[in-house]
Parts: C-alpha cells; sequence; structure tokens
C-alpha cells in the first residue's frame, strides 16, 4: 500500500515538474517577444511580429493544458464518454478528415462491410485514430506509405495505424505511452509534439475496455 502510494506521489511529482518544464517555453517566448518589442521608439512592424509569436505561443500552451485536463479526467474515471453505435467505415473517413495535413489520397484504407459498427464515444474515438495518424504524418516521409485498417472479429473490433516511416528502436517501445516521453526530445519539440498524444491516447482506449499495442522496428 505504502510503495503504491510513493509511486503516486512520485508521478504526480513528475507530471508536475515536466508540466512546468513545457510551459516554461512558451512563456519565455512570449516574455522575450512583448518585452524586445517595448524597447525603443513605437514600432508597429515590431509590434505586429511580438503578436505573432505570443498568438502562435499561446495556442502551443492551451493545446497542453486541453491535454492535461484530459489525462487528468482519465486517470480519475471521469472522461464522461458518450457511448453510441457507430459505422466503423465513417468513423475512419472522419478521423482521416481529422487530420488536415494527411493528404487523404497518401493512405490506404482497409473497411469492413457496410454496417459494421462498434459501440464507442464518437468524439474519443476520432481522437485516438487521429493522433494515431498524425504521428504517421509526422514521422513518414513524402513518398513512404501510410495505412489504417479496420477489421471485425467475433468479439472485437481492430482499428490499426500503419506507416513505413523511420521506424523506432526496441528500447523505447515501452516508454511510448508515458507522458512526456519522447524518443527524439528535439525534434518532438520542433514540430508541435509534446509527448502527450500516445499518452491520451491509451487512456481512451482503456476507458473503451480496449487495448493499445505499438510494434516497430527501425528503418
Amino acid at each position: 500500500m505504502i510503495a503504491r502510494l510513493e509511486h503516486s506521489f512520485d508521478r504526480q511529482r513528475r507530471l508536475t515538474a515536466d508540466s512546468s518544464h513545457e510551459l516554461r517555453t512558451p512563456l519565455t517566448r512570449i516574455k522575450l517577444a512583448t518585452s524586445s518589442s517595448l524597447e525603443g521608439e513605437p514600432d508597429v512592424v515590431r509590434y505586429r511580429r511580438a503578436l505573432e509569436v505570443a498568438d502562435t505561443a499561446a495556442d502551443a500552451m492551451s493545446r497542453l493544458v486541453q491535454q492535461l485536463l484530459l489525462l487528468a479526467r482519465a486517470d480519475a474515471g471521469r472522461l464522461d464518454l458518450q457511448f453510441q453505435l457507430l459505422e466503423i467505415a465513417t468513423l475512419v473517413r472522419d478521423s482521416v478528415a481529422a487530420v488536415p495535413e494527411l493528404d487523404p489520397s497518401r493512405i490506404q484504407l482497409t473497411l469492413p462491410p457496410d454496417g459494421a459498427a462498434v459501440s464507442g464515444d464518437p468524439e474519443m474515438l476520432k481522437r485516438v485514430l487521429a493522433n494515431l495518424l498524425e504521428n504517421a504524418v509526422r514521422h513518414t516521409p513524402g513518398d513512404g506509405a501510410i495505412a489504417l485498417r479496420a477489421t471485425v472479429g467475433e468479439q472485437d473490433v481492430t482499428l490499426a495505424v500503419e506507416d513505413s516511416g523511420e521506424g523506432i528502436a526496441p528500447e523505447h517501445l515501452p516508454h511510448l505511452t508515458e507522458r512526456f516521453y519522447r524518443v527524439d526530445s528535439a525534434r518532438s519539440r520542433a514540430d508541435g509534439g509534446c509527448g502527450l498524444g500516445l499518452a491520451i491516447t491509451k487512456g481512451i482506449v482503456e476507458a473503451h475496455g480496449g487495448t493499445l499495442a505499438i510494434e516497430s522496428e527501425v528503418g
């Protein structure tokens, strides 16, 4: 019991420290932009540039806060899922449409027969697939392949996102769903990721009574 509590407290401490670190970067950008724009004589161009930097940084902070709130609700078992019967093909197509950086002509879809359905929260499941597709786009070259397969078994449904990207070394695989974990921290921060997408994905999947499996090899 004591060991579990210590582990829980340690996890919360790390989450607080990591969250603070992630928020420090956009806050620093805002402070530098506004402070530098206020130096010297008034300059409309400099002011606009500072506002653009601040606006972008505020967007990043807003995304992070929303992700942290979602994770907190998942931890507390309070995702408030709205279960309904969903046509799988429609769910898949809506998820692809939710990733603007993904060219629909680039992805190969394998869909079950019309009418095949699954019970779940439409927005949450769409977020799961969108997170996985965004990862695939981020780490697959423009001439690479991305596929999304939906198959229906006797008692379950499997949704699989595959890509021909750079791959992930074996030592990283067990940690990919840990919060703020990055395989390459510099690259991930540069392209907008903060290491929460797969943690959120896992939380949503498990709240639906499902499991998340990740397989990869370098190259």
